[in-house]
């Protein structure tokens, strides 16, 4: 996919989280959030197509085993070795999508398993199973990765770290757009002193700013990616010296953009309602960063040393 159809694509994704998330401000008992998705559109249309009558009731009944057998089809045509551990990952993908509809239609059975069950069970029910969906899917790719990397396919590997760029790509973007378009709604509605509107904005601008970034860091990569398939040793350098800059450059504004916040946070303490302290490191960005250090090098190196190599010969 070329960059500027991409970035079109991501462009549309975020105006419709927006949309989506404005709209949800007036509707009741509605509770859009990224934790929920895609549990929470899903369930949704399917409660409203089921409302319709008979047919839709039908309609519904058979889009959701559809969804949960999905997974069970895909472990049915996973051929090769070793393929038992990504076999089970599927099917606990399936029973997760079942028990997750199941517990989306009737929460009920769960509120007494839960200590001061109220009317938030149900948001609570959504985020819990939309997060055991994508644990159980991650563990599906991360072994069909660990498979595809002992058996030595390149070609499947650089093929499936592609696709998870893109999820990336995808994810960060709504990400984005959720946080800007909550910041903007959150301010319009007002807060209770200035300090905090302005320690909501600037959390606000350093999310973005580094979400951003780490877009720019995956753009990068891509092109690393396309210069690892060609295996031309000029560009792969290239790439690979520029994936390595502007990771450098994220991870120093990440964790510049994180003491600043923090600093900003204790000058304004005296004016802010809301004195609890949330000290949120990123480390999940700066393991991603170094690992994608790592890989550029390793690439690169592994591209010089092959090339010696085929002096010899």
């Amino acid at each position: 996919m070329k960059r500027k159809k991409l970035i079109l694509i991501l462009a549309v994704e975020a105006v419709l989280v927006c949309v989506l998330l404005a709209l949800s401000k007036g509707v009741p008992n509605m509770n859009f959030s990224i934790l929920s998705f895609p549990l929470e559109p899903v369930f949704r249309g399917l409660k409203a197509a089921a409302k319709t009558g008979p047919v839709g009731n039908g309609f519904a009944v058979m889009i959701a085993a559809a969804l949960i057998l999905l997974p069970v089809f895909f472990a049915m045509r996973t051929k090769g070795e070793g393929i038992v551990p990504e076999c089970i990952a599927l099917l606990l993908l399936a029973g997760a999508i079942g028990l997750g509809l199941y517990g989306c239609w009737n929460p009920d059975a769960f509120r007494h398993e839960i200590a001061g069950g109220g009317p938030e069970i149900e948001n609570m029910l959504r985020v819990v199973f939309s997060l055991c969906i994508w644990s159980m899917l991650i563990l599906f790719i991360v072994l069909r990765l660990i498979r595809l990397f002992r058996n030595g396919h390149k070609e499947q590997l650089l093929r499936y770290l592609r696709r998870i760029l893109y999820v990336l790509c995808f994810l960060s973007a709504a990400g984005l757009a959720y946080t800007v378009a909550d910041c903007v709604l959150t301010v319009i509605d007002g807060l209770p002193t200035a300090a905090d509107s302005a320690l909501l904005i600037a959390k606000t601008l350093t999310t973005a700013a580094a979400v951003i970034l780490d877009l720019a860091v995956i753009f990068r990569m891509f092109e690393l990616l396309d210069a690892a398939a060609a295996e031309e040793q000029a560009v792969l350098k290239e790439a690979a010296g520029k994936l390595s800059r502007i990771s450098c450059i994220t991870l120093a504004c990440t964790v510049w953009f994180t003491a600043g916040l923090h600093i900003l946070q204790i000058l304004l303490i005296s004016s802010l309602t809301d004195n609890q302290f949330r000290v949120e490191p990123p480390i999940t960005q700066v393991l991603f960063l170094l690992m994608v250090l790592l890989l550029s090098r390793l690439l690169s190196e592994n591209k010089e040393l092959r090339d010696d190599n085929s002096l010899f010969i």
